[in-house]
Formats: structure tokens, sequence, C-alpha cells
């Protein structure tokens, strides 16, 4: 468990994602820090090998729109469209992972092995169902 202020994870690992990207720009450097947080803790416990969820969410719902926006409630035509264009998003894990030296797996981006099922074979009601949900403020 890495256990980073928001100032901290901004301080210490800006540096480092954008070096590894070779990139700087606000989304692709803020959606990293935290994989970046995490890679580098691995390297630190000597880790060689991450699996991770990269296009998990994608595949399973799409966005926080196709999960909860009221239109794809009645029309699970046009959420499977919204979902399939996502199906292949680009990540950057497999860049930072090699800047930490870690061997990375993906199986939610490989075709072969888990994205064409996902898309032929689940629809909205196997990813997005209604259900009760309570929040707590101040700590669970």
């Amino acid at each position: 468990i890495v256990r980073l202020s928001p100032s901290e994870l901004v301080s210490k690992y800006t540096r480092p994602t954008v070096r590894a990207l070779a990139l700087w720009g606000y989304m692709d450097t803020r959606n990293s820090l935290i994989i970046s947080a995490a890679l580098s803790e691995c390297e630190r416990l000597n880790v060689t090998d991450v699996l991770v969820g990269d296009n998990a969410d994608e595949l399973f719902g799409g966005s926080y729109d196709a999960y909860f926006d009221a239109k794809y409630e009645f029309d699970p035509m046009a959420w499977k469209e919204k979902r399939d264009g996502m199906a292949d998003l680009p990540f950057v894990t497999r860049t930072l992972a090699d800047w930490y030296g870690m061997a990375l797996h993906q199986p939610f981006t490989d075709r072969d092995l888990f994205v064409t099922w996902a898309l032929e074979e689940t629809g909205r009601s196997d990813c997005v169902a209604r259900c009760a949900v309570q929040s707590t403020f101040g700590g669970l």
C-alpha cells in the first residue's frame, strides 16, 4: 500500500512520470502519477511482474456516463456502442512499467485473451446494475 497525500504524490512523482513518458499533458500526467507511485514501490520491493486492470472498467461499463446516464438504461445498444468504442483506449502503464523495470501483464487489453469475448458476449445488464449504496463520511 502506498500512502501519500495528493501534494506528496504530485511533488514526488511528477518529474519521474514526465521523464518516463516523455510528455507533459495535464490528463496524461495526472492519471499516471498514482501508477508511477505504485510501480516505484514495486521496484523498491524487488517485484518483477505486475498484473494490472487496464481496460477492465472500459469493457465492463464504459465511462462514468455509460454507467449512470439514464439514456443508456433504456437503450442497451447505445451503451454497447459507447462501450465498444472505448475498448482500445491507449494506456501509458506499459511505458511506466518499462521505466521501472517491471514485466507488465494486461489481460484486459489482450484481444485474443479477453477483449473479443467481452465485446461479443457481455452487455449492459451483465456489467451495470442498480443497487442501494450507503455513503458514510468521516471514514469507514
